[in-house]
């Protein structure tokens, strides 16, 4: 509001104390009172402010007096400075702003609410509010579109997605990447057709606790949307939002922080008659203007009502170390604290830049280092004169890709393994996997090498809390009718978890023309294309 100033209408006092009045952009009346006092080595000059807005009827500014005694130091502040009062007051502007921008981006989940739809309607959006709400998370929009799509070209319905097997749902879901979402969402669909009647939860509380993969926002994103619940629903995009307009500067991930932030986002929700389309509208606003880097403030519907954005136009403008405090009722001062009990128990001070903008918002954590791991994976072709195959393996259930088709793979010991180390884990998962041990003859009628195993490459893959690099081996086996037969008793040589065969297909040979059909995950699909190049 203080940017984009258009000049000093004039002083209403030539007096120390004295009374600035400013227009903004907007043509929004700002008036400032500064206190002059002047000792015998400098004069410095303490900034009260309040803020108005004539277009909404309020009533000429008044001034705030200076606090008296002691400055209070930054960071300390009282509890209220965190209130949703300022933000309620522009509930309607970002309605209003989402309603012209709301289907911008072509989002086909993104619908209007309709309170006239019957039961079975409702829940056919509730599913397609579901499916877009798990896909999103950690892939962008442009992404997922696609993607959706055909997921709801080949599930359309609940029930169609529980009749279906994992498998077919992650051929659908194949290059998304986080397969667990797919398999969650199967596994929560499931239980909704069986014990609610194929009809997701309307009580966010139920949805939260009682549906696999279904956390605390996706019960409020689908609850809001599709049945217009009063429940609200933060996301990363929201809960950076929220904390530049309440200015909450904590750890996003303590407990103490998250209820804050809940609880306003619950208030805030339950003023509006519109829950679903104000949830999506604080989504939009996060993902698409309040960014983490380079903000569009200029750009923002709640600009006014930004406890951040403020804090910066009063540096930038009026003082480089002030930091006001209170935004109750538009006005921003720096009251004192009465009581310890009334003080903020959850922010923490400010690295030393005065400069800093709106983004010193939310505070920056350093993340946890992301361990180094490494893993031999070990493409096992046998060819024939007519066709290749190559032996996969079906991971475990449970755990890092868990159920995703791979090639032969141990973990290592060692992020930087020497070519001995790599070249005897083929062999292991031969003697391993292979019921018949390949001989050093070259009768085509017995299992033997036609190529020895040899390092091939090796691809970098970055998980969220592990940097993993795969290294190919690929060897090349000929001899017999067919495609040896397998082996399906786990070696103790070998770390269990790669082992585990939960099916009687968990281990199988695989055309040459099939294998870019498995779903595997991304780091071995690049590997599966470096081998294709060296064949």
């Amino acid at each position: 509001m203080l940017s984009g100033l258009r000049g000093i209408l004039g002083f209403l006092s030539s007096k120390p104390a004295r009374f600035l009045t400013f227009l903004d952009s907007s043509g929004h009346r700002i008036l400032v009172r500064s206190m002059a006092t002047r000792t015998k080595r400098k004069a410095t000059e303490k900034v009260v402010y309040t803020l108005s807005s004539d277009d909404e009827g309020s009533p000429p500014p008044k001034a705030v007096s200076p606090r008296k005694g002691k400055a209070q130091p930054e960071g300390q502040h009282p509890a209220s400075y965190h209130s949703t009062a300022r933000v309620a007051a522009h509930q309607k502007d970002l309605l209003n702003w989402f309603d012209t921008s709301k289907h911008v981006r072509g989002m086909p989940w993104r619908k209007e609410y309709d309170a006239n739809l019957s039961d079975a309607e409702r829940a056919q959006r509730a599913y397609e509010v579901w499916v877009s709400e798990i896909m999103l998370q950690q892939t962008q929009v442009a992404t997922v579109i696609p993607y959706y799509n055909r997921w709801m070209e080949r599930f359309p319905t609940m029930a169609d997605l529980a009749k279906a097997d994992q498998e077919e749902a992650n051929s659908i879901w194949k290059g998304l990447g986080y397969y667990r979402r797919a398999k969650l969402l199967m596994e929560g669909t499931k239980k909704v057709v069986e014990e609610f009647r194929g009809k997701f939860p309307e009580d966010a509380k139920t949805a939260w606790k009682e549906v696999p993969g279904v956390g605390r926002y996706t019960a409020g994103a689908i609850t809001s949307i599709a049945y217009n619940t009063k429940a609200a629903a933060i996301d990363g995009n929201v809960q950076r939002l929220l904390s530049r307009l309440l200015a909450v500067h904590a750890n996003l991930k303590s407990k103490q922080t998250e209820d804050v932030l809940w609880t306003a986002a619950e208030d805030l929700v339950h003023r509006v008659d519109r829950p679903g389309d104000w949830n999506q509208a604080l989504i939009e606003l996060g993902s698409t203007v309040c960014k983490p880097r380079d903000p569009n403030c200029g750009g923002c519907p709640l600009k006014k009502a930004c406890a951040a954005w403020l804090e910066t136009q009063v540096r930038m403008h009026h003082h480089p170390r002030a930091s006001p405090y209170d935004c109750q009722q538009g006005e921003l001062s720096s009251p004192p604290v009465k009581d310890i009990e009334d003080s903020c128990k959850i922010c923490e001070s400010f690295p030393p830049d005065p400069r800093a903008g709106v983004t010193r918002y939310p505070m920056t954590i350093e993340r946890k280092k992301a361990r180094e791991e490494a893993s031999a994976v070990n493409v096992i072709e046998w060819k024939s004169s007519e066709d290749s195959w190559f032996l996969l393996l079906k991971r475990p259930e449970k755990g890092l890709l868990g159920g995703l088709w791979e090639f032969p793979t141990i973990d290592l010991d060692e992020t930087a393994p020497s070519t001995d180390t790599l070249l005897k884990t083929t062999h292991t998962l031969i003697e391993q996997h292979i019921c018949d041990v390949p001989e050093a003859s070259s009768s085509q009628t017995t299992l033997h090498y036609a190529s020895p195993s040899q390092v091939v490459g090796d691809v970098r893959h970055i998980f969220s809390h592990i940097h993993k690099t795969y290294y190919a081996l690929w060897v090349v086996l000929e001899g017999g009718n067919g495609p040896p037969a397998l082996e399906r008793t786990p070696a103790s040589s070998i770390k269990k978890r790669k082992l585990e065969i939960g099916a009687d297909d968990g281990l199988k040979w695989v055309r040459e023309a099939d294998v870019d059909d498995v779903t595997m995950g991304q780091g071995l699909v690049k590997l599966w294309q470096i081998v294709q190049a060296k064949r």
